[in-house]
């Protein structure tokens, strides 16, 4: 499987591109060739250290989640992102005139606004996890 989850050099279908960008991904890379059993994985969530690391990202996550339930529908808790929303608009230009690269669609930039707000909030709500 090449990237996408398409065979070799071939392109996403249009269902699947559609699913593509509706996603945030990540690379990973592996630090070994051969994959760990599932019993080594879920015995290393079992260790202290990484237990506590995972309460606390669960205790996050579920403070920044209510923030923004809180703050959805009250206008003057909103963050501003003026500015961000111009640099964004700037390097979409230029990606679009230096490397002739597609404007970004409506529902991206609302994924995008979305991924400020939860950026914004994260550090206010991991000081008092």
């Amino acid at each position: 499987m090449g990237q996408c989850f398409t065979a070799g050099i071939e392109e996403p279908s249009p269902g699947k591109e559609a699913l593509i960008q509706r996603t945030v991904s990540m690379q990973a890379r592996a630090e070994t060739k051969d994959d760990s059993p599932d019993e080594a994985f879920r015995d290393g969530l079992k260790r202290p250290d990484v237990a506590s690391r995972v309460s606390d990202f669960q205790h996050i996550t579920s403070l920044v989640g209510a923030t923004l339930l809180c703050i959805k529908d009250m206008p003057w808790l909103q963050p501003d992102f003026a500015l961000a929303n111009l640099i964004f608009k700037e390097a979409d230009r230029m990606l679009t005139e230096k490397y002739s690269l597609a404007d970004p669609e409506p529902r991206r930039l609302v994924k995008r606004l979305n991924n400020l707000k939860i950026v914004r909030w994260k550090p206010r709500t991991r000081d008092h996890a």
